[in-house]
């Protein structure tokens, strides 16, 4: 119902809004960027604008610097702000104990059968797959007697079905994990999800259920009974040097990372100094933060981050050099943090509280937007 124009403006004022909200709360906090942080601009802009036709007629540099501290300014204030709502361990049980589907996970498989209903008076094209047929299919995979039995008969299926490879080419081979869905979410209103959670229903036990809007059987089969997540989580920090097809090798991302942790090697080698470091040479997102990622979960990460991560003799303090797909990381070790399904709930409990205070800010901040003058910009092509 409305333009792309008026669809990207839009976005632009809300983005902007939430911008001048954070950083005229911050002012009013007494909350300013320090030496190092602004520093830590200065560098980026540099390599932001590298390319004056990149940006809108008119923009200049100090445009991006002044932009770019204010972007800073909101991300410290927004991250002080939630930091002073961070729920308690005691909250986050008491959610759970509360909203046990909401934080409970379940492993299953399924497999749809879809068919289709020919128009009154026509005849289904033989290709076609009836409902009789895609009821009969799916029965005769839900006759499985365990989860083994059901990956079997599944694999068969798909095997039966499979094109062949044109000449030269090997046949694909099949994957029925591809059907598993690991970690899966309670959905309210969903008949799957009620048996999948049920008490009753045991590891092996199967289920067909028909989707009459969507024309399908599925076929679920339960893997693993709804349990907690209690995968150790980590918090950590780096400062990525990225490798760049064309520009920067493996080896010259290796060697300008080295550079940096030599750097800091040769100062106080605390978390803080780290952070400042980060902030201003990192390649990743998160640099606002100093490179910090907090919840990290077995697998989360690529393997080598990872095996740095969760290697059983790591301490906090720790720091070493990751090398990866993406380029060379250089890594801080922080400390444990909690088990990841306490650490979802932190996540989802601090969101809660962040956007009920976001709105207290709002209210004591007035923003003015000239439509006008945004009604006639002048889009370039």
């Amino acid at each position: 119902s409305i333009t792309w124009f008026q669809y990207f403006t839009d976005a632009a004022k809300d983005s902007v809004e939430n911008l001048l909200v954070l950083c005229e709360s911050a002012k009013a906090n007494g909350v300013e960027l320090t030496d190092a942080e602004k520093k830590a601009v200065a560098e980026r802009a540099k390599v932001s604008y590298t390319n004056v036709g990149q940006y809108a007629v008119g923009v200049n540099k100090q445009d991006v610097v002044d932009c770019m501290e204010l972007s800073l300014l909101a991300t410290k204030y927004q991250l002080s702000v939630e930091n002073g709502l961070m729920p308690t361990v005691e909250q986050i049980d008491e959610y759970y104990t509360k909203n046990p589907l909401k934080v409970l996970k379940a492993d299953y498989y399924s497999y749809s059968f879809t068919y289709e209903e020919p128009a009154e008076g026509e005849t289904l094209a033989e290709e076609k797959v009836s409902k009789d047929e895609a009821k009969a299919l799916a029965d005769d995979l839900a006759a499985a007697a365990n989860v083994e039995e059901f990956k079997t008969k599944l694999k068969t299926y798909l095997e039966s079905i499979a094109e062949e490879p044109k000449e030269g080419e090997e046949k694909a081979e099949i994957n029925v994990d591809n059907y598993k869905v690991t970690a899966g979410t309670y959905n309210e209103g969903s008949e799957a999800s009620k048996w999948i959670f049920d008490d009753a229903t045991a590891v092996g036990a199967v289920k067909v259920i028909e989707d009459t809007s969507a024309k399908n059987y599925t076929v679920y089969v339960l893997d693993k009974a709804k349990y907690l997540q209690e995968d150790e989580t980590v918090s950590i920090r780096h400062l990525l040097v990225s490798v760049v097809e064309g520009s920067v090798t493996a080896d010259q991302a290796h060697k300008t990372a080295q550079g940096y942790y030599d750097q800091f090697l040769k100062g106080d080698k605390s978390e803080q100094a780290f952070a400042e470091l980060a902030m201003l040479h990192t390649e990743d997102s998160n640099y606002y933060n100093g490179g910090l990622y907090q919840g990290v979960y077995p697998g989360q990460m690529v393997e080598t981050f990872n095996d740095w991560c969760f290697d059983q003799a790591r301490q906090s303090g720790d720091t070493g050099l990751v090398d990866t797909d993406y380029g060379t990381h250089v890594m801080y070790f922080v400390g444990d943090d909690l088990a990841k399904w306490k650490t979802d709930v932190r996540t989802t409990l601090l969101q809660e509280a962040y956007e009920a205070k976001y709105e207290e800010l709002k209210k004591a901040v007035t923003i003015q937007t000239d439509d006008g003058l945004i009604s006639n910009l002048e889009v370039q092509r």
